[in-house]
């Protein structure tokens, strides 16, 4: 009778299995080698525990992992009822193992899932190291990106490496994903973080490609759709009988006049108003960027806060805002027809369409902040406009409202 288990000895975070051997010889005997088979120490814990994987990476892991533990074990064992003389020591162990690698791989190849120095590794070992750093919705996309990453790097035929990363990666990479149909700002967002993967590998003794400060990102410039000061006018003299769109229509205002992302302007409450001069102030951190920001309430925000005895209205969830802030752009006759992307479903999945349809369809919760810039925009100062957005610099703000810096010349003499 014999067994093979798998362990995770090293105290280092990334490193090859150890191969324990169990038979008996008339007595118990345990033989302990390494094996070719390379994980990192996190991974190996999530993956061991035996609970359901809802991670589907972790689970592509744990699936190769098993796999290749089931045919080296099988491998061992078959050999030792073969050729069982009673000599059965470390040594031939280690002999079985070598022999596997040159049967089943090339010689002296580690199995390659999680190579130190393959690039899907790198990529895990990454959001592992960042996590515990960065916000849940951060790392939400961080293993969407590697999620679609790997299935880039799967389809390739040969294993990808951090230092293949280079002119030819780049055409290929942008390739897959035009293929299927992704938006060009999206293949982009991937290209740069698998850059910023190759960073940190560089940092932590990897090589790079010499063609990899070659590497440029494509961009296209993203439209900005915003509601005029006379839209929002019309919304707000809707006469509305459902108290759900009401709720939403006041939001709507609110975060127009605001400039917040849902992320913020869901978090209002009254304890951040401040009274300051006869004025209301609204302070409070920004989620995204952890910036403090100070916007003066004006007389419409007053007016919906009175509505609710001194409150902000009822948070509804941000799905559906969505939809209840297209509902009150079409009740609003807010239908000029205007060219377009609009996330729909396709044979590959959700993707951006591209198209002309009525202005109110591209009316969502991120329409707040594109407003409070746009309309405010040269009236008053864009030091003002940045402080509320978060913007951090001039130039970042002119690309998010489509203006260029002619027109912040241009805007020079009000100041």
């Amino acid at each position: 009778m014999a067994t093979v288990n798998f362990l995770y000895r090293s105290t280092k975070e990334n490193s090859n299995l150890k191969l324990r051997f169990l038979f008996s010889d008339g007595a118990p005997k345990v033989i302990e080698v390494n094996s070719k088979i390379f994980i990192s120490k996190t991974n190996w814990i999530k993956i061991s525990k035996g609970k359901r994987l809802r991670d589907a990476e972790l689970l592509r892991l744990k699936n190769k992992i098993d796999q290749s533990t089931n045919d080296l074990s099988q491998y061992v064992i078959h050999n030792f009822h073969q050729s069982f003389t009673g000599d059965i020591n470390k040594k031939w162990l280690e002999s079985q193992i070598s022999s596997y690698y040159k049967e089943v791989h090339s010689e002296n190849e580690q199995d390659s899932f999680e190579n130190p120095k393959l690039l899907n590794a790198w990529i895990q070992n990454y959001i592992d190291f960042k996590q515990g750093e960065i916000r849940e919705s951060t790392l939400r996309k961080q293993k969407s990106m590697r999620n679609n990453i790997n299935r880039f790097l799967d389809s390739q035929t040969s294993p990808v490496y951090v230092n293949n990363v280079d002119l030819k990666f780049k055409k290929q990479f942008e390739s897959f994903f035009d293929d299927e149909n992704y938006a060009i700002n999206t293949i982009s967002r991937m290209l740069k973080f698998t850059k910023t993967v190759c960073k940190y590998a560089e940092l932590n003794g990897n090589k790079l490609n010499t063609q990899f400060n070659s590497i440029k990102n494509r961009k296209e410039k993203t439209q900005s759709f915003y509601l005029t000061l006379e839209e929002q006018n019309d919304i707000e003299d809707l006469d509305l009988k459902d108290e759900t769109l009401d709720i939403a229509r006041d939001w709507l205002l609110i975060a127009c006049s605001t400039g917040q992302r849902y992320s913020d302007f869901s978090r209002f409450n009254i304890s951040m108003i401040r009274d300051v001069k006869g004025k209301r102030i609204l302070e409070l951190g920004q989620k995204k960027v952890y910036a403090k920001i100070a916007v003066v309430l004006n007389e419409r925000e007053l007016k919906i806060l009175e509505k609710y005895d001194d409150q902000f209205p009822p948070v509804l969830l941000e799905q559906k805002l969505n939809k209840y802030f297209k509902i009150l752009g079409k009740r609003a006759k807010i239908d000029e027809m205007i060219t377009g992307k609009i996330k729909m479903k396709t044979e590959k999945g959700q993707r951006g369409v591209e198209g002309t349809y009525p202005k109110y369809k591209f009316i969502g919760t991120h329409i707040g902040r594109y407003s409070f810039a746009s309309n405010n925009y040269g009236k008053v100062s864009t030091a003002y406009i940045k402080s509320v957005t978060g913007h951090t610099t001039e130039a970042a703000l002119l690309e998010y409202i489509g203006k260029s810096n002619l027109d912040l010349a241009l805007m020079a003499e009000f100041y």
